[in-house]
């Protein structure tokens, strides 16, 4: 399988796949006890199966959906925008579809809400055409979320080196809780020739030694094939690649 089997938890946040939700009435959230973010990722429509995934909102006082989640991107920004979920309760994801029904895929991350205000990041969505960046200067760390294997492209620019690791901001520095080794590194103050990285797994992290600008962009076309551009830095990685010591061998992503 290409994502993960069933719930993959980190010290301070969760993954969850279609798998998590399809036959059980609830999932509880046990990162937003004292408040969390939740994103979510889907193929951009939709679906029945994802509308009748939902989680309350304190704020509104209503259930929303995790279909029209993954559809909610700061106009300016083009970022994922959480369900900011800022009161301490018990939270559940629920399904109230047919035990019977089947859905297609979808990517959700529930972290701490204290832990990513503790970090200056950027997040998008691999979904095609959603990310609009621009050339501007990274924060301390940008994170692309996707429901399908996907690929990150980095313009060449001036000196820089970066770092990246198939997980989420919460583990993208190298003091990580969750021992979560880097998939690609490049040398400190080297030249930025850009990058092509290819992930078969939900989500990556990518930080930068410099404040320069840098041009990226995100889509879908995983190199099925083996192949990528030999021309940048990069990598090609394979389904449950993830490099977490404190995960174990029973969970990947």
């Amino acid at each position: 399988m290409n994502f993960s089997d069933a719930a993959v938890e980190f010290t301070h946040s969760t993954m969850y796949s279609i798998r998590d939700f399809m036959g059980v009435d609830e999932v509880p959230l046990p990162n937003c006890d004292l408040g969390c973010f939740i994103y979510t990722a889907t193929y951009g429509d939709l679906e029945p199966y994802m509308m009748n995934l939902v989680v309350y909102d304190p704020s509104l006082d209503q259930n929303r959906t995790l279909a029209n989640l993954a559809l909610k991107f700061d106009q300016t920004t083009s970022q994922k925008i959480p369900l900011d979920i800022s009161v301490n309760g018990s939270y559940s994801i629920y399904n109230l579809n047919d035990p019977k029904d089947t859905g297609t895929e979808i990517s959700v991350w529930v972290v701490e809400r204290s832990k990513a205000l503790e970090v200056d990041y950027e997040i998008y969505d691999a979904l095609e055409l959603s990310m609009n960046r621009g050339n501007i200067p990274p924060k301390d760390v940008v994170t692309i979320m996707s429901v399908t294997k996907f690929r990150v492209v980095a313009q060449p620019g001036g000196s820089n080196s970066y770092t990246a690791r198939l997980v989420g901001f919460d583990n993208a520095f190298p003091e990580n809780p969750d021992l979560c080794a880097y998939a690609c590194q490049t040398p400190l103050n080297s030249n930025f020739d850009g990058f092509e990285l290819h992930v078969d797994g939900p989500i990556v992290s990518i930080v930068f030694e410099k404040k320069n600008n840098v041009a990226m962009m995100a889509d879908y076309r995983y190199a099925v094939s083996g192949e990528r551009d030999m021309s940048k830095e990069g990598f090609i990685a394979t389904s449950g690649y993830s490099l977490c010591e404190r995960l174990g061998g029973d969970q990947a992503l």
